[in-house]
């Protein structure tokens, strides 16, 4: 958890589902419960952990984020002992809920705060995202937008991670290199091997400690970031 992060950082890019604004586990499991079958927020956000390492498979296959989607849920379910012939219905479900209200958008305790801090100290902030096109319209509905410069959202951008050019779209209004910024996300597949391959330094976040095998800088949440981040505002000379 405690790799360094390089010096000379000078913004911090963020990933928005299961990063910033996380996936409504308690909705999940009222809704299993509905269906017959007992498990806990945590439990659903442990399948989701197994559901990431199975991403991996998706994206070399170069499976559209929109196309992914449903499958995700899927490996969720299934990894939650649900019957086969249940999934579907917990599948389209989830959809509608993500539709109609937005599933991800769940902000933990410590991010609004974290994210001003590091504007505060000086860093420049973005959201690089896979999503629908709702991720400038989420940020402001739950109270992150005041703090982020740049919002790239792959449906209105046309381009998806883990393409490299994704980042680079939020990098320039920054005016920032690819070298100068640290990119937070939770799928080592997506965001680590994305943000590596477009030059940034990848940081990925873990709260279930489940990554130990990737190769890279790791906190467990949001606020870890102000004890990786020193303060960058300049300082006055005499």
């Amino acid at each position: 958890m405690g790799d360094p992060l390089p010096r000379g950082i000078r913004g911090v890019l963020f990933d928005v589902g299961n990063t910033l604004c996380h996936n409504d586990h308690a909705w999940i499991a009222g809704r299993l419960a509905e269906a017959g079958v007992d498990c806990t927020p945590r439990r659903v956000e442990a399948a989701e952990v197994l559901a990431r390492r199975r991403l991996a498979a998706h994206i070399a296959a170069r499976v559209r984020h929109e196309d992914s989607w449903g499958q995700y849920f899927a490996w969720v379910f299934q990894d939650l002992d649900v019957p086969v012939d249940g999934i579907p219905e917990l599948v389209e479900a989830c959809r509608t809920r993500h539709a109609e209200h937005g599933l991800f958008r769940v902000v933990r305790q410590g991010t609004v705060e974290t994210l001003a801090q590091l504007r505060e100290r000086g860093y420049r902030v973005g959201v690089v995202s896979n999503a629908e096109g709702n991720i400038a319209g989420l940020m402001d509905e739950v109270g992150l937008a005041p703090h982020i410069e740049v919002v790239i959202d792959s449906a209105v951008v046309g381009v998806e991670k883990p393409d490299p050019s994704i980042w680079a779209l939020a990098l320039e209004p920054l005016g920032l290199d690819a070298a100068e910024a640290i990119y937070v996300g939770d799928v080592p597949a997506v965001d680590v091997e994305g943000a590596r391959r477009a030059g940034l330094h990848p940081l990925l976040l873990d709260p279930l400690d489940a990554f130990g095998d990737v190769s890279c800088p790791r906190i467990r949440c949001i606020p870890d970031l102000l004890d990786r981040l020193p303060d960058n505002t300049p300082r006055e000379t005499a």
